[in-house]
């Protein structure tokens, strides 16, 4: 058969040995070397494209002609037989050349007793191995995981929705850091596209445990949030729990929230969660500020950070600024400049001279952490710096140990990381790395493009078209997916 040419592909091994006038052996033999050759995910058929081919004949020709030097003539075939096997496709001809040239052994294979002994040994390794997956899996348990979704803005102006979707967020971020070998906590990311969604939906689709709902509401100077803990199994309320504040208490509120949650979570855990490790003892959720107005500003600033959008990132850092201003000590307020002013100034948006923004982002990362080194998205802003700015590889590495060692559940941190191997040539642990923060928020437009980035430059092309596809429908602009 012929080769496409519209596509210019070739969709079996016959049609890419009829391309380069080898036989299919010799081409099977050149894909150990580098031969690009392309499986299709579902069936393993093979194909090639031939443009891929050509460049690699090119930069190979050298090898090429040496391998073939090396390669030894085909013993002559019987007349009668030869001549038949000219008229057969290459897989037959080799298949049959084979069996006439194999000679018949008088006395018995002393080579067979040793295949057979080495096939018994595999068999039994095989065997050996898939009891001990089944018996670790059956014991290491497994953290509980814990979806919160959006709060629910009840206040009569909607305006205030920033306020609901803020303290629903640091609720996430507290509960992350107080007990995460025994909870995972879904990214806000994945938690706000399953805002419309029923619990019966969401446990489905994320096998999520519980899932948290909450209401704010704000009257002149007081705030009332309503918190409701949802067990998916059975979809049973099992706990709820309301907070009545005044206005300037509630930057304390989500510690707290986090807090009973935890305390709640920890009776309903399996035998199995409760006996998982605890190596690192459960970390008191911190209170970014007490200055509320501070608080309100923050707020604002991430809210419209999420959105990713040129605009809305520098309204973001405008409210970060402005939190800085009123609580110079506000720690998460510098990291959020931090992470603004590192992606208007990467090559992606190009909004900010990197000069320019990179510095200036290093020192708001650098000033976070001087205030609280517990920050895992200070941690994730300097390393990330440090690798695309600095190129300092070390000390990335190290920064983002650092935050996953904080927040294990913080997906941007696996995300990035995921660069850094690209950096070293690693993209092996690339894939494995992003796939890990692709569990973590699985519907996150920025973490659905690195893994496809990360199967592309480990020539897995199958799998980077099948990873590619979903996020670049969803959103038509590309930056917004990339960050």
């Amino acid at each position: 058969m012929a080769p496409n040419i519209i596509t210019e592909r070739f969709d079996s091994w016959k049609e890419i040995a009829l391309y380069l006038n080898k036989d299919v052996r010799t081409v099977q033999r050149w894909e150990k070397k580098g031969l690009p050759i392309h499986r299709q995910r579902q069936t393993g058929a093979i194909f090639a494209f031939k443009a891929e081919i050509d460049i690699w004949m090119t930069s190979e020709g050298a090898f090429l002609e040496s391998d073939a030097s090396e390669v030894e003539a085909p013993p002559a075939q019987p007349a009668n037989g030869l001549d038949s096997l000219k008229q057969r496709p290459f897989d037959d001809v080799e298949v049959e050349i084979k069996e006439i040239d194999t000679p018949i052994d008088e006395e018995p294979s002393k080579r067979k007793k040793a295949l057979t002994l080495a096939a018994a040994l595999l068999i039994v390794a095989i065997g050996t191995f898939l009891i001990w997956k089944w018996i670790s899996t059956a014991t290491i348990p497994l953290p509980a995981r814990v979806l919160v979704l959006p709060f629910e803005n009840l206040s009569d102006d909607p305006k205030l929705d920033y306020l609901a979707r803020g303290i629903s967020d640091d609720v996430i971020s507290s509960l992350a850091q107080l007990q995460s070998s025994k909870i995972s906590v879904v990214e806000r990311v994945t938690a706000a596209r399953y805002e419309q969604k029923t619990v019966d939906q969401i446990g489905r689709d994320l096998r999520i445990d519980f899932v948290t709902k909450g209401t704010v509401k704000r009257q002149v100077d007081r705030v009332r949030i309503n918190v409701q803990l949802v067990q998916v199994s059975d979809q049973t309320e099992v706990w709820a729990n309301s907070y009545d504040d005044e206005i300037q208490s509630i930057p304390s509120a989500s510690s707290r929230i986090a807090a009973d949650l935890e305390h709640k979570l920890s009776d309903l855990l399996t035998p199995h969660q409760k006996s998982s490790n605890t190596s690192s003892p459960p970390r008191q959720a911190r209170i970014g500020t007490k200055n509320s107005q501070a608080y309100d500003d923050f707020l604002h600033g991430r809210y419209f950070w999420s959105k990713r959008g040129v605009a809305s990132m520098g309204k973001g850092m405008n409210y970060f600024k402005l939190a800085i201003t009123e609580d110079p000590n506000f720690a998460a307020a510098y990291a959020g400049l931090a992470d603004g002013l590192a992606l208007l100034g990467s090559a992606q948006s190009g909004v900010l001279p990197p000069t320019k923004a990179f510095p200036e982002a290093k020192a708001a990362a650098e000033k976070a952490l001087s205030l609280d080194d517990s920050l895992a998205e200070a941690h994730t802003s300097l390393a990330y710096i440090s690798l695309v700015y600095d190129h300092h590889l070390g000390r990335a590495k190290q920064e983002f140990d650092r935050a996953i060692q904080l927040d294990p559940s913080y997906a941007t941190a696996h995300q990035w990381l995921g660069l850094y191997y690209y950096a070293i040539g690693d993209t092996k642990s690339a894939i494995a790395t992003v796939t890990r923060a692709k569990e973590q928020d699985s519907l996150s437009l920025a973490v659905n493009i690195a893994l496809a980035e990360a199967y592309y430059f480990a020539r897995d092309y199958a799998h980077a078209a099948d990873q590619a596809i979903h996020p670049l429908l969803l959103r038509t602009t590309i930056w917004d997916a990339r960050t």
